[in-house]
């Protein structure tokens, strides 16, 4: 179950949002970093900070101007993942000068969000309780709630549940979470209920149909929890808890044709098991504050599954979080060499050797990753005779905002040849790049029909039923394979709000 999206719900960052700053010719270094906050370059404004509070002239700082500049340290390094070092940041602020008790408050709920993130879970919740105590306002009620739960320590919800609810009865936060509590104290019945408000949440839409699924399921009403759980499944095929919960759900229906449809959605959990590997290494980089790393990979894993969308945005995101880290960009020119975008790989290798000319990097020398694009270029011209020969030839020479056009050209040479293996990947690779492809969709919806391959069958299905330009023709099967795995009852996706 995931946990995080609760604490992002409950917590009102202590962190001001910062309005737009008029252009000027001259600012401070306070304000040059506001700046950079306001437009999310995060990595560059604390690459200012950390010049400003660490340099030679940061002893004559005035104080109020350190603080600023701290709490915009501490700011980014949390954008940023940077735990540990957020950690310190914030501590540093709670140790220095005469602080406003209600202010004190504010930076404890962010420490123990923190805390919280590195496993931390102790700690984050003497932390909560000393905010709780200086100031028991909606803010901190709302975070304590979010890191019990996140800690799976329920019953200690419970009592902050029940203070916020009487503050404000309908609250759709705190019904959610007294839903979740309800659930695993077994109410399930008027857990569903409160459940339902998840649905009011911007979110935590997936979550708030896994706790309905897993409620429902509890409460003896498999075939309403099953559809819950395939309309995660709609949004992510990759999403193994809902595959595991709607395999379940079947099997508590008890009809021969679902345990057929339940034998094929294992056969698909463990394809998923076995392509994810274990995820633990992922969450123990992001806990300890490496979040390129931890990018790195989730790509991976991404890769492995075929999901050529979500490796892309994993590296792209490595990057943006530590733009001189070695490891998110020799990542990234690697999988840009393997899928033939090799002028971007260049950019990477570049990067990379203007970085640190001569290192070593995570996957090798600037030089290996050099030679393994000449190479990959030696063996495109190898195959120049090859009907998928040009478009490969253009897209390694595309930008990533040209290289829709070559990908559809590889796409359908890659088809017209019967090369269906090049075929996957270009329409993959694709979707990273427009995922609204019609061509994609078709390709990949034709290549999922094998009944062990509903589930991704049913994404692609989803997702073109969606498209205006072509919606239609495709939701009457839509309707056909949303009744196969819901029991022969049609309907759509049961998320009405309270």
């Amino acid at each position: 179950m995931s946990m995080l999206c609760l604490i992002a719900c409950a917590i009102v960052s202590i962190f001001d949002p910062i309005d737009e700053v008029d252009a000027v010719d001259e600012v401070d270094e306070v304000e040059s970093v506001r700046r950079l906050v306001v437009s999310g370059r995060y990595a560059l404004a604390l690459a200012r900070v950390t010049g400003a509070l660490d340099g030679a002239e940061a002893p004559i700082l005035p104080p109020r101007t350190r603080r600023e500049l701290e709490t915009f340290r501490a700011r980014c390094l949390f954008s940023l993942g940077r735990w540990p070092d957020c950690e310190r940041s914030l501590r540093r602020l709670l140790d220095t000068g005469t602080i406003l008790e209600r202010e004190r408050s504010a930076l404890m709920i962010e420490l123990a969000k923190v805390c919280s993130r590195q496993s931390a879970h102790a700690e984050a919740s003497r932390t909560i309780d000393r905010a709780l105590d200086i100031e028991p306002s909606e803010t901190a009620l709302r975070a304590a709630i979010g890191l019990a739960l996140h800690a799976r320590r329920f019953e200690q919800a419970r009592p902050r549940i029940a203070a916020l609810l009487a503050r404000r009865p309908r609250d759709a936060y705190g019904l959610f979470t007294r839903g979740i509590v309800r659930s695993r104290a077994g109410d399930v019945d008027s857990a569903i209920e409160d459940l339902r408000h998840g649905l009011l949440l911007e979110g935590a839409l997936r979550d708030t149909r896994f706790e309905l699924a897993l409620a429902l399921s509890k409460a003896g009403r498999p075939t309403e929890a099953l559809r819950y759980a395939v309309a995660i499944l709609e949004e992510d095929p990759y999403d193994a808890e809902a595959c595991y919960r709607a395999t379940r759900a079947l099997l508590e229906r008890g009809h021969p044709s679902s345990a057929r449809l339940a034998a094929l959605l294992v056969k698909y959990f463990e394809r998923l098991g076995a392509a994810r590997g274990s995820s633990s290494r992922a969450e123990h980089l992001a806990q300890a504050g490496r979040p390129s790393a931890a990018a790195v990979m989730r790509s991976a894993r991404r890769e492995r599954l075929g999901d050529l969308a979500g490796a892309v945005l994993e590296l792209d995101r490595g990057v943006e979080l530590e733009p001189t880290s070695q490891t998110a960009r020799s990542a990234r020119a690697r999988f840009r060499i393997r899928h033939g975008l090799l002028a971007l790989a260049d950019d990477d290798i570049d990067a990379l050797e203007s970085a640190a000319p001569g290192r070593s990097t995570p996957t090798g020398t600037v030089e290996d990753l050099r030679a393994a694009s000449a190479l990959a270029r030696r063996r495109l011209q190898e195959t120049a005779a090859v009907g998928t020969s040009a478009p490969r030839q253009q897209l390694s020479r595309s930008t990533w905002k040209d290289a829709a056009g070559p990908l559809r050209r590889l796409l359908a040479a890659a088809r017209e040849s019967g090369d269906t293996s090049a075929a996957d990947r270009a329409a993959r690779l694709l979707l990273a790049r427009a995922p609204d492809s019609v061509a994609a969709l078709t390709h990949l919806l034709e290549r999922t029909t094998d009944p062990a391959l509903i589930v991704p069958h049913l994404h692609y299905l989803r997702r073109l039923s969606d498209l205006p330009s072509v919606g239609e023709r495709f939701k009457k099967e839509l309707t056909d394979v949303r009744r196969t795995l819901t029991g022969g009852v049609v309907t759509n996706v049961p998320d009405s709000r309270p």
